[in-house]
């Protein structure tokens, strides 16, 4: 049995070795198999298909983009301001735009980006001549003075110098040092004071001014009573002055100012009466 078995092995390693024979892991054993040789006809052919795709893509390239029809003509603006509309009309029509596909729609964006009225632009191209501008308008907040007066808006950023008559109707904000130094922790601190205020506080106040010390001073333009406050719950404390400055003048008489920087104490100056004498009178304490 054994030497069947034998001989039949030989039998077939004997048809096996008469051709080699060509394994790789994963597929089935194959006979060897001469792959068809690359001519040089077959090389050439494809440099010349593959320069002709070249040649073709860059005459259409030229083509489009010195066609006039692609030629930007058109600029929509939308804008709610009609003196940044003429601004940006005036500033767009003094760059060449040309072809919009050239046209570097990033590059126009910063550029409009850095007029002063301008928050955030965004510009479209619209095929085949137009560019659409949008613009997003900073809003007048304050006038600022700060080496002459300037209209703001909330970031602080100058609009106008010197502000148009109608800005008169916008908040003062100064600084007893001119704004020298802090300007920006100052400003944040000023902002966010006037943001707590109702929109009659803020039709009455005629200035708000800051210091080194983190105080601020607000003065209003019907009341002579200044109001010391911090950054600190300002909407609070000025709520408190309110329910308590009946009581208060009632005790103390027409106030000078009062200071609200402590919680859950007013402190008052009354006003010094005219015929007083120059010695100031000490502040009081109101529980």
């Amino acid at each position: 049995m054994a030497t069947s078995l034998d001989g039949a092995f030989r039998g077939k390693r004997s048809l096996l070795s008469g051709r080699p024979l060509v394994f790789q892991r994963g597929r089935p054993l194959r006979t060897g198999r001469k792959r068809p040789a690359l001519k040089t006809k077959h090389v050439l052919a494809a440099f010349i298909l593959l320069a002709g795709f070249f040649f073709a893509l860059d005459k259409a390239y030229v083509f489009l983009v010195s066609w006039d029809a692609l030629t930007v003509r058109t600029i929509e603006l939308r804008c709610g301001r009609d003196s940044l509309r003429g601004d940006l009309s005036r500033f767009v029509a003094a760059r060449p735009l040309g072809n919009i596909l050239l046209c570097d729609i990033e590059a126009l964006q910063r550029q409009i980006k850095a007029l002063s009225w301008v928050r955030d632009v965004r510009v479209q191209k619209v095929f085949p001549s137009t560019l659409k501008i949008e613009v997003t308008e900073r809003v007048p907040f304050a006038v600022l003075e700060k080496g002459g007066l300037f209209l703001v808006d909330e970031d602080g950023v100058v609009l106008e110098s010197p502000p148009a008559p109608d800005a008169q109707v916008l908040p003062l904000v100064r600084d007893e040092g001119a704004f020298a130094d802090l300007f920006p922790e100052k400003w944040q601190e000023a902002r966010d004071c006037l943001k707590s205020l109702t929109r009659a506080e803020r039709a009455r106040l005629a200035s708000l001014e800051c210091s080194d010390d983190g105080r601020m001073t607000l003065s209003f333009k019907d009341d002579p009573v200044s109001l010391i406050v911090d950054g600190a719950d300002v909407r609070a404390k000025l709520d408190l002055f309110a329910a308590e400055r009946a009581s208060l003048e009632a005790r103390f008489g027409p106030l000078e100012y009062a200071d609200l920087r402590f919680d859950g104490r007013i402190i008052v100056r009354p006003k010094e009466p005219e015929a007083a004498g120059p010695a100031p009178k000490s502040p009081k304490e109101a529980e």
